[in-house]
């Protein structure tokens, strides 16, 4: 009886670990896709793949960033910054019938406006948590950045 009770621990640990989607690939956290688009074509400008999420973090540097009141007036957008991050490997989606065919989901959009230090971030949890019997959650929120922060991301876009 205790080889079956080990053989049974085992597989709950195992199950587990891949139902949480640990991966030694990659020990600090899932992997990240930043596109950068166009706001008024929506034409990808440019993707960087493979991103650490320490990585998104400091390039986008939101740590820095003040949130604040709907600007008064008039906004343009002029780009929008679409973060995804890695899905957590559903137990069957090695099967082809459980795949959703992409490996990243969407989990942030910003906006940027032109000629302005104002950022919209925009979080819609919709496919984040499909399936699930949790309710979806939109939020946006305003964000006053930095010159030097922009010209950094402006640099990263051209």
């Amino acid at each position: 009886m205790s080889k079956l009770k080990r053989y049974i621990e085992a597989v709950i640990l195992l199950l587990c670990l891949f139902l949480a989607g640990c991966s030694p690939d990659n020990p600090s956290g899932k992997l990240c896709r930043i596109e950068f688009l166009s706001a008024g074509t929506e034409e990808v400008l440019k993707t960087l793949d493979k991103q650490t999420q320490e990585q998104v973090f400091s390039l986008l540097q939101v740590d820095e960033w003040e949130e604040t009141d709907k600007p008064e007036g008039e906004l343009t957008p002029e780009y929008k910054i679409l973060v995804y991050q890695e899905k957590t490997p559903a137990l069957l989606s090695f099967l082809p019938f459980f795949s959703s065919g992409s490996d990243y989901i969407q989990i942030l959009e910003f906006t940027m406006y032109k000629d302005s230090q104002y950022v919209l971030e925009h979080i819609d949890t919709d496919e984040i948590i499909s399936n699930s019997f949790i309710p979806n959650i939109s939020v946006s929120s305003y964000y006053a950045v930095s010159g030097e922060i922009l010209k950094d991301i402006y640099g990263e876009i051209s």
